[in-house]
């Protein structure tokens, strides 16, 4: 009895320094199925737009084209923010995971989102006749009127998922400059 007391009491400290460390401030929304709803098409190139359910009013555009990934951030008041994947991530194909992870913080007495971590599929053709399937995480800052791309990595390396956690808690980490391109 003592022993599952003290287990008991054990679990409920690690609970409270869990929440207590920020565990609480991260919320995931999903980036397929019945999450995102398809609002547009062109028949012509066969790109597509789907608007995704996101956090506290936000939303996410999820864009498609050429066989390449890019989202857009959507605010409460319907204003867009571009991350430019497809620019300042990678040049080549790429594709989103299946869900966002949203770090959430007070801003003026309200809980707010002040950054997105994507899970980014690629495909490496620097040697096209090897090409290579790799995943990066892509951190992005949000602030009020704002958010770009601050930080990326790729998931493959030790401790790749906390480090882009850490920059999602770093507020002041400029924007990334899109990638040149060595065509």
């Amino acid at each position: 009895m003592f022993r599952l007391l003290w287990i008991a009491g054990a679990m409920s400290l690690l609970a409270g320094s869990a929440h207590a460390g920020g565990q609480s401030d991260m919320l995931f929304t999903p980036l397929s199925g019945k999450g995102c709803l398809l609002i547009g098409t062109d028949g012509e190139t066969g790109s597509s737009t789907r608007r995704c359910t996101g956090v506290a009013g936000f939303a996410l555009l999820l864009h498609a084209d050429d066989e390449r990934a890019s989202i857009d951030i959507l605010s409460p008041n319907k204003q867009a923010f571009q991350l430019n994947y497809w620019d300042v991530a990678t040049l080549g194909l790429s594709s989103v995971s299946e869900r966002a992870e949203w770090h959430l913080s007070d801003r003026a007495g309200k809980r707010e989102p002040i950054a997105l971590v994507v899970r980014l599929n690629t495909l490496d053709q620097s040697d096209l006749a090897h090409p290579k399937h790799r995943a990066l995480y892509v951190t992005s800052t949000i602030a009020r009127n704002a958010a770009c791309v601050t930080f990326k990595i790729d998931a493959s390396l030790p401790g790749a998922q906390a480090a882009a956690r850490k920059a999602a808690r770093d507020q002041t980490l400029a924007c990334l400059a899109p990638i040149q391109s060595t065509n």
